[in-house]
């Protein structure tokens, strides 16, 4: 408070800001510390002062989106939406147009941050229940939608494994930006399991959503694995023969992860298929990341199990959505370990009928 009226402010709050940028912690400290409700009060009151200049008025703004783009609350974003009403119910802020693109600007951040996700990180676990060998003897594809932020190349998660009741086992895992397949089997003729890797062709698109689908399909003595990212479908690679056991299958959503960074990869939904074609995998790249549109497409696909992640009251689910009902989660939901920003709070929390008072003061 006391740089207020100081020539030095603009400089300030840009030094905030490149602290801000650093780390989402000093984004959820400075919320801690109430300093998005100091700026709205500021902009409030600056809002018709002509001897605030507009580059200080765009600082302030900005220094409060890189706050509420990662952390707010429901008075944040109440108090707000304030800055809208009309002076003394006569006329706009002087700053009203730059208010609306600020506002504008946080909305649009959501397809960069999409909402109602499942963080890969630790302890974002869900384990499968009823999965069994004879679901996926014949061949099978995991399927799933992942946004990955940025590429941190020490960033390391599993996204999905099954184990049967050999103890054999095949994990889906990310590093870096890459997805790579662990297999641990039985491999005929030796007298102990094989446990080996092999890193894949998929590298994935920073900020924009990917499909990944890995394909298994046994072959005599061997196992045909393809890879696909998005609707690009990468050459075959032959492997030793993968030969699920019959009966109940171990099979786990996410799991251990290190060196997670303040923004984890996030997983929209997975599922497991009847061994899909190239075909099959381009019609569901189609239908899109929308879970509305996947749950009414879904039938037209062989599933064996499908799970759309969801959100709500600080809890997130992954809820099943194909026709085999008794594959369900151990587990209903898990607490949601990424902070409510504005944008969460204003599209799930907040009422539209709380806006149109505003509007009808501009009458």
């Amino acid at each position: 408070a006391i740089y207020l009226k100081s020539t030095i402010l603009q400089d300030l709050f840009t030094f905030v800001a490149k602290l801000l940028q650093f780390s989402m912690k000093n984004c959820i400290e400075a919320h801690k510390g109430e300093v998005d409700m100091f700026l709205i009060d500021l902009l409030y009151k600056w809002r018709n002062d002509k001897e605030i200049s507009v580059n200080l008025v765009a600082s302030s703004m900005s220094l409060f989106m890189l706050i509420c783009k990662a952390v707010s609350s429901f008075v944040v974003v109440q108090k707000f939406i304030s800055l809208f009403a009309p002076i003394h119910r006569r006329y706009l802020s002087k700053y009203h147009c730059l208010i609306i693109k600020s506002m504008c600007n946080i909305l649009d951040s959501v397809r960069k941050k999409p909402l109602s996700c499942l963080p890969l990180r630790e302890p974002c676990t869900f384990e499968i229940e009823g999965l069994k060998g004879e679901h996926i003897e014949k061949g099978f594809s995991v399927i799933f939608w992942i946004f990955h932020p940025s590429s941190n190349p020490n960033y390391k998660v599993q996204i999905f494994s099954l184990r049967d009741i050999k103890n054999q086992r095949i994990a889906l895992l990310l590093q870096g930006n890459n997805i790579y397949t662990e297999f641990n089997m039985h491999i005929p003729k030796e007298t102990k399991s094989t446990q080996w890797s092999r890193t894949t062709d998929i590298n994935l698109n920073e900020n924009e959503w990917n499909l990944v689908t890995l394909t298994f399909e046994p072959d005599g003595d061997t196992t045909t694995v393809t890879y696909s990212l998005n609707n690009i479908h990468y050459s075959k690679a032959s492997i030793f023969p993968c030969l699920i056991s019959l009966g109940m299958i171990k099979a786990q959503i996410g799991g251990f992860s290190s060196n997670v960074s303040d923004s984890p990869s996030l997983l929209g939904s997975i599922g497991i298929f009847n061994k899909m074609s190239h075909s099959q995998i381009d019609q569901f790249y189609q239908v899109g990341s929308n879970s509305r549109k996947i749950d009414s497409r879904i039938s037209e696909f062989k599933t064996i199990c499908f799970f759309v992640s969801d959100e709500k009251d600080g809890q997130i689910y992954l809820n099943n959505i194909a026709s085999l009902n008794e594959i369900k989660l151990k587990k209903e939901s898990i607490q949601s370990v990424i902070p409510n920003n504005f944008c969460s709070i204003y599209l799930k929390k907040f009422n539209l009928c709380m806006i149109l008072p505003l509007f009808a003061q501009w009458n």
